[in-house]
């Protein structure tokens, strides 16, 4: 059978295949050089160091048979001096007078201070300065109730103390006491707040006088701030 002719593009494509191989190969021949002169420069190093080696087991061991061995010098004994023997004579030891120890006094024990005591701290933990006195109670009460603006409970002054001086439990235990003596004062003695009920409620409402009448009647505008949800 006769063979089928390739066309121009056939021929071409083939050139180019093979081309691309050449190119391959070459690069490959190019590796495979570079690989064998590094074998041969490691062989050469290994050659040198098997030399080095070869010559150092040659050298005789001069430095064992040069050494002459020293005479050995003996050392004469030096004869000791006879010891004098000396006569230790009796040393009087002195009397240790006996010191008598100083009376020690009995250690007080420290009276346990009560908890209004300890509770009184001047400055809360965020740097407040707290009330300490009646004085500084009764304005810190007043503050209070005008900052509100309406009738005002005593549970509410309570939180609102132990918000703005952050008091512990056992801190605020002990000014809420604080705190009710200031109400009574206030309210009883100077006259600086005045009470008010309604209805059957427990406690009072504190309030200042100028949101009442002569007539003693709350006007009604404060009236009407009372949160009817706390009674």
């Amino acid at each position: 059978m006769s063979k089928e002719k390739l066309s121009a593009a056939e021929l071409q494509l083939l050139i180019s295949h093979y081309q691309r191989k050449v190119k391959k190969a070459g690069k490959k021949i190019v590796s495979l050089e570079k690989k064998q002169a590094k074998m041969r420069n490691k062989i050469e190093k290994l050659f040198a160091l098997q030399n080095e080696s070869e010559t150092e087991t040659e050298k005789p061991a001069e430095t064992a048979e040069t050494t002459e061995s020293k005479p050995v010098i003996e050392k004469t004994a030096v004869a000791e001096a006879p010891k004098m023997a000396v006569e230790e004579k009796a040393v009087k030891k002195p009397q240790t007078v006996k010191e008598e120890a100083p009376a020690v006094e009995p250690v007080k024990e420290e009276k346990k201070e009560p908890l209004s005591v300890k509770s009184k701290v001047s400055v809360s933990s965020s740097g407040v300065k707290r009330p300490t006195t009646p004085g500084q109670w009764n304005e810190y009460v007043i503050s209070v109730i005008a900052k509100n603006d309406r009738p005002t409970l005593t549970r509410e002054i309570y939180e609102a103390a132990l918000h703005d001086f952050s008091f512990s439990e056992e801190e605020m235990l002990m000014e809420e006491r604080s705190i009710a003596k200031s109400l009574n004062v206030l309210s009883a003695k100077t006259g600086d707040l005045q009470k008010f009920k309604e209805g059957k409620m427990r406690g009072f409402y504190y309030c200042l006088p100028q949101w009442f009448y002569a007539s003693g009647e709350m006007k009604k505008m404060y009236y009407k701030r009372i949160p009817r949800s706390e009674d």
